[in-house]
């Protein structure tokens, strides 16, 4: 009896007796306090269901109604135990009824025994969770690389898809027959491998990269690349671990995108230019004619385009012709005095024909007879004032 009372101090599987239906606890061994920290207090008296989690109390029960009536121990239930704390330990049960108990099959007293088993469970759920990772991976557009920090970038290790991606084995990445670096495109290994040396002499934990890649056949394919720097001891670079990402469709719609908003660039420039024509009508003298309705973007634009004109073709003589504006408001007559004064300063003298009702009103409401300028009902009058002028 020492032996066996030496064991049951000494082993770590629970050791327990529970009788009755609800299988209350009416003895346990030391191992319960070393384990659980719930010792012979906490558990005498308790029904050993209140010690299993709510969504394993069927089992349980199940489980201790059927040890009660089998003719052998009911083996490796596994149930979990809910610590003190609120965490769960997972053990593997095996039941039995008592063997003094004299009835046998059906007894009410049970002697049930736990192994631990929580660090296999916790085992097999982080292998599991490895696992559905592995298949995200190897299944999908993902594929995870490990390089040697050499010359090259050999190939460590490298997920099964990559020949799904880049059209090129595994077995040609580890065995080094196709150098990583022979993939990455020639106008961008150069960029890439600086980028790489200056990352790492940075210090840098990780970094990202987009490159182009060439594929068996001569496809180019863009790919991001996130890496993440490994180092030894002493701090040098001995690996680089990371995955890289196909993005051919982004980088195409992106392209896309630049050239829409560049058409769109010159379309505007192309409206601008032709909203704002300097016609060259004479020697010495230039026309603007004006069409439409003009506010402040668009007016700044006429003193560009007629300032312009006034330097390149040396004009003497600029006339702007308002006969197709009916209204203007007060900011952009405001621009038009002042490209009328930009003008002489320039050299050349401003002529405004075609002046409307409204407009002359407005221009008046802004004390702009304050600006000295020719004006001239119509064009042909400002045309014949302008060549006389520029003959002088």
């Amino acid at each position: 009896m020492k032996l066996v009372d030496g064991y049951i101090e000494l082993t770590r599987e629970l050791l327990a007796r529970v009788e009755g239906e609800e299988a209350t606890l009416t003895w346990v061994n030391p191992a319960w306090e070393r384990t659980l920290g719930l010792g012979p207090d906490a558990l005498i008296g308790r029904s050993f269901l209140d010690l299993i989690p709510p969504d394993l109390a069927a089992t349980a029960r199940e489980a201790l109604s059927r040890a009660r009536a089998a003719p052998a121990p009911l083996r490796d239930v596994r149930m979990a135990v809910r610590l003190p704390g609120g965490a769960l330990r997972w053990f593997s049960w095996s039941m039995a009824p008592e063997s003094d108990a004299g009835a046998g099959p059906g007894a009410a007293r049970l002697v049930v025994v736990g192994h631990d088993i929580d660090a296999e469970i916790q085992l097999t759920a982080q292998r599991d969770a490895l696992e559905r990772e592995r298949r995200l991976f190897t299944g999908g557009p993902v594929v995870v690389f490990r390089w040697v920090a050499a010359a090259g970038w050999p190939v460590e290790y490298v997920s099964p898809n990559v020949a799904q991606q880049f059209g090129v084995t595994a077995e040609d990445l580890l065995t080094g027959r196709v150098p990583y670096a022979s993939l990455v495109h020639p106008d961008d290994l150069a960029r890439v491998g600086a980028e790489v040396a200056q990352y790492s002499a940075e210090g840098l934990k990780t970094f990202e990269q987009d490159y182009r890649l060439v594929r068996p056949g001569g496809e180019v394919r863009w790919i991001y690349d996130f890496t993440v720097v490994n180092r030894d001891g002493a701090g040098a670079v001995t690996h680089y671990e990371g995955y890289i990402v196909d993005i051919t469709e982004r980088k195409r719609a992106e392209e896309e995108l630049r050239r829409q908003v560049e058409l769109v660039e010159q379309q505007r420039a192309a409206i601008r230019s032709l909203s704002t024509p300097v016609i060259h009508v004479w020697d010495g003298v230039i026309a603007l004619p004006v069409v439409g309705y003009v506010d402040t973007r668009r007016a700044a634009d006429m003193m560009g385009a007629l300032l312009d004109g006034i330097v390149e073709l040396r004009a003497r003589c600029a006339i702007l012709d308002l006969t197709g504006v009916e209204v203007i408001d007060t900011e952009t007559t405001g621009h038009l005095m002042r490209m009328v004064s930009a003008a002489g300063l320039l050299g050349a003298e401003c002529i405004v024909c075609g002046i409307s009702p409204a407009i002359a009103q407005t221009m008046i409401a802004m004390d702009a007879e304050r600006f000295t300028v020719k004006a001239l009902p119509r064009l042909r009058n400002a045309l014949a004032y302008a060549i006389h002028a520029a003959q002088r």
